[in-house]
């Protein structure tokens, strides 16, 4: 028992060394990024607005620094996630088998890939359209003033599930790779999926029916990926017998 409680503490002990140095480094990546890139990080959010003539405005006194600091700590944390994985994998991987260690790692680095993607797919492709619909062909009579901090919700909120959907089809290969499904279960449950991606491209995207139909197409578009994948997996276990 003694012997238990103090492996029980000593992981404790690792596991806050472990958050301490992920927070520190967090921290101190915010602050450089806000010193001495927030200009740039600003620009290049603002791009597609401003692209169609469109400015922002802040209405409070704190506001722009608030939308500064917003970018800051979004970059701090893509710059500081090479220490922040790194300290998480010198927790876990101990614990793992070694054939447990390379799938970790492969799925880490292809769900990484996937999710940046994800969010360049978004960023390049579809935030632009959706923002001259939205403010110019739906507007009327009305003159848009969007300030910083409401652009910025905006643009997380519409970019961050382009980011998550993307790792369908690595999902799918990892539950596929388990045994959990096959090609030809996703494929019965395609019309269910379907009311289910139109109910999270509703839920997860700014209420409005542009930006909900360009969430919705990309991911019935990875579903059918997903499927492909199950199906290639299926045919080289059946050959690899």
């Amino acid at each position: 028992m003694a012997e238990k409680e103090l492996t029980l503490s000593a992981h404790f002990k690792e596991l806050r060394r472990v958050i301490m140095i992920s927070v520190v480094a967090i921290g101190l990546a915010t602050m450089l990024c806000f010193g001495l890139w927030r200009e740039v990080l600003m620009q290049w959010i603002v791009a597609p607005i401003q692209g169609d003539g469109q400015g922002l405005i802040f209405i409070g006194v704190s506001e722009a620094f608030i939308a500064y600091f917003k970018i800051s700590i979004l970059a701090g944390l893509v710059l500081a996630s090479p220490i922040v994985i790194w300290q998480l994998y010198s927790f876990i991987l101990p614990a793992l088998y070694k054939n447990e260690r390379r799938l970790l790692l492969v799925v880490s680095f292809l769900g990484t890939i996937l999710f940046l993607a994800g969010i360049a797919f978004g960023y390049i492709l579809v935030l632009k359209p959706a923002l001259k619909i939205l403010l110019f062909q739906f507007s009327g009579q009305f003159v848009p003033q969007i300030t910083a901090n409401y652009y910025l919700d905006f643009v997380g909120r519409f970019l961050l599930p382009f980011g998550l959907i993307f790792e369908m089809p690595l999902l799918a290969w990892v539950l596929g790779k388990a045994g959990i499904v096959q090609a030809a279960l996703l494929q019965k449950w395609r019309r269910y999926v379907v009311i289910i991606i139109l109910f999270l491209a509703a839920i997860l995207t700014p209420p409005d029916i542009v930006s909900q139909l360009m969430l919705a197409l990309p991911m019935l578009v990875l579903y059918e990926v997903s499927i492909q994948v199950c199906k290639s997996m299926e045919k080289r276990a059946v050959h690899k017998k």
